[in-house]
């Protein structure tokens, strides 16, 4: 164990008072100086002797990535809605979970009112399904291919 002077003790000089100017410079915010050089001086490598047996050393890990195109809702979920104020108000109170748990990890600062989430989850709605709908005619515009349209009647 490391012990150190009152002087190089950066605990010490956070219970002691101090002028504002000088905070920024403290060994309360940057630490004390012993620890700075001695990292760079005193370094030394050593191998393991058995690192195959040696229960510390982490074996080789895999990090994977899952990447998922298709992000639609599929609106088949909510075939026992019966009618478009109830879906609108089950897609509201998503949004607004969303938003609430948003907010208490500090991602989202601004607070959105009843309507205005209202009109998001209906044109949320509308989106999902011209989604499912028209997945080729959108894709084929977002390529820059036109595509004709072919009505039966």
């Amino acid at each position: 164990m490391l012990s150190s002077a009152t002087s190089d003790n950066p605990a010490d000089e956070g219970t002691r008072p101090i002028a504002v100017t000088q905070l920024q410079e403290s060994k309360w915010i940057k630490g004390p100086d012993f620890l700075k050089t001695m990292a760079t001086e005193n370094h030394a490598d050593y191998e393991l002797l058995h690192p195959e047996d040696d229960k510390e050393v982490r074996p080789t890990t895999q990090c994977l990535k899952t990447f998922v195109k298709d992000t639609s809702l599929e609106l088949t979920r909510f075939q026992k809605i019966s009618s478009w104020i109830g879906l609108v108000r089950v897609i509201s109170l998503f949004k607004k979970k969303n938003r609430a748990f948003k907010q208490r990890k500090g991602e989202l600062s601004t607070v959105i009112q009843e309507p205005e989430i209202r009109k998001e989850a209906e044109e949320f709605l509308v989106r999902e399904s011209q989604q499912g709908s028209f997945r080729e005619e959108i894709i084929a515009l977002n390529d820059g291919k036109p595509r004709v349209a072919v009505f039966i009647i």
